[in-house]
Parts: structure tokens; C-alpha cells; sequence
């Protein structure tokens, strides 16, 4: 029995272009082009892709990897290791992606094969995983975009859910005196009194030295370490009359080994 084609060519009287007509649907579409050839070998496809989706498949596979000797093969971690080594990342930046490399909701996918990727995995991952899947996996995803790998997009933006990211405040003095009376090391408590008057970030003033505080006139200067590698977070604080912690501290004059108080 012979098929019958979905798609029919037919020509457009003023225009002279072509166009694509679908018998089951009766619309048509324009195909853009003049050239008969070209509009037979369309109409052609759009019929192919009908008949056999699994043969077409299997024809595109064998069209990617003539270009792409390893699109057959490379899977997401492929992906993950080739976004690292293009960044060069380091310090905590580079940990805080390692980190994501061996999140749990990421596993499934270190083995799948790119072109075998369904919107399907990517979500699984995404409601299983936090803020950090979310936003490392959609940095991996454009990667592989990018570097061509991805013949289209696996999860498009409007499905991909927004980062859930939970509400920060600062600590409460009731909070911050509490913790201070369940501790009795004194150069621990001058740390979290130096935390609170300053409002620094625990690794800048756990390395703080007393070359760094003046007593006479107040001031206290220290460099945020998050920021050092851009240039920028020099701090310089007036405190007026330094509180004993602060007193104390300013009499170290070699610093300590980072992440101690």
C-alpha cells in the first residue's frame, strides 16, 4: 500500500515563491526560497521526518558524529570537566564548583550521554537538587551550547525554575549575646564582639592584626577577602572608643593562621 505524503509543494502565483502545504491541518507555511530544487528537497524531508522519526534520528546521529567524532560519546561530565579547565578557576571558587560537580541530584546525569538528554533529567535533577544545581547546571547546559555539543536546548528558559534562594538577615544582639555567655574563651568572646561592632566577615577579622587597629584615633582597616581579587573591599572604620575586645586584639601584632580568632 502506498503511503500518502503529508506535505505538498505548491508555487505562490504573485510572489513566485514556494510554499508547504499540510494536508491534515490545511495550513501552509512559506518555505522562503524561489529555488524549486531547494523547496522539493524541504518538502521531501518534512515527509521523511513523518514516515520514519526513528530512521531520521539515526541519519542525524550518523550526519553529527562525521562533524563531531565524539558526539556519540560524550557525556555531561565531559561537560563539567571541559567548563573547569576553560574558566581557570581557583580558591573558593573553584571549590564551591567542585562542590556542585559531586552534588547527590547531579549523579544521574555524570554518565548520560548528551544526545540522549531529555528535558525530563534535567528536572529531576533540578527538583531534587537546591539554589547551587540550579544555577551550575544552567551554566553547564550553555556551555555545551556554546561549544556546540547541544544541537538545541534540553530545557528551555521559560521551563526552567527560578532559584529559590532563602531569606538572609543579620544576627540579633539578644542572639549575639547569648552566644557570647555559652562561651567562656575570653579571645573568643573579643571575636565575636569584633564581628559585631564591625560587621566584617569572619575569615577578614579572624585575620585581623593590630598593626590594622589604632587606638588613639579609632580606626580600624582590614581587607575583604572576597573582594581582593577584584581590586576592591578596602575598609577603613571610625569606632570612637574602642570596646576592651577590640583593645586586646590590637596588642597581637603577628597574625594568626587563617580561621582562627
Amino acid at each position: 500500500m502506498e503511503t500518502v505524503e503529508r506535505y505538498r509543494l505548491f508555487k505562490s502565483g504573485k510572489t513566485g515563491g514556494y510554499f508547504q502545504f499540510d494536508k491534515e491541518t490545511k495550513r501552509q507555511k512559506s518555505l522562503h526560497t524561489k529555488d524549486r530544487e531547494s523547496a522539493a528537497r524541504m518538502i521531501h524531508a518534512a515527509n521523511e521526518k513523518e514516515r520514519t522519526p526513528m530512521i531520521n534520528r539515526q541519519i542525524g546521529f550518523i550526519y553529527l558524529a562525521s562533524t563531531d567524532s565524539d558526539a556519540m560519546s560524550r557525556t555531561w561530565l565531559d561537560v563539567m570537566i571541559s567548563f573547569r579547565e576553560n574558566r581557570k578557576l581557583d580558591g573558593a571558587t573553584l571549590e564551591r564548583l567542585l562542590r556542585a560537580e559531586r552534588a547527590e541530584a547531579i549523579a544521574p546525569l555524570l554518565n548520560r550521554k548528551i544526545i540522549d538528554t531529555k528535558a525530563e533529567d534535567f528536572l529531576s535533577c533540578l527538583n531534587s537538587g537546591g539554589v547551587s544545581v540550579n544555577v551550575y547546571l544552567r551554566r553547564w547546559h550553555n556551555h555545551a551550547l556554546d561549544m556546540d555539543w547541544l544541537p538545541k536546548r534540553v530545557l528551555s528558559n521559560k521551563l526552567w525554575p527560578k532559584p529559590g534562594h532563602k531569606i538572609k538577615r543579620a544576627i540579633t544582639f539578644t542572639e549575639h549575646q547569648a552566644l557570647k555567655n555559652h562561651i567562656a574563651n575570653e579571645e573568643w568572646k573579643d571575636y565575636l564582639e569584633t564581628l559585631w561592632w564591625t560587621g566584617g566577615a569572619q575569615m577578614d577579622i579572624a585575620t585581623l592584626t593590630g598593626e590594622r587597629v589604632s587606638l588613639e584615633s579609632g580606626f580600624i582597616s582590614f581587607q575583604r577577602a572576597k573582594l581582593e581579587s577584584k581590586g576592591a573591599g578596602k575598609t577603613l572604620l571610625m569606632m570612637g572608643p574602642l570596646p576592651n575586645g577590640f583593645k586586646r586584639r590590637a596588642a597581637i601584632t603577628e597574625s594568626k593562621p587563617k580561621g582562627c580568632p
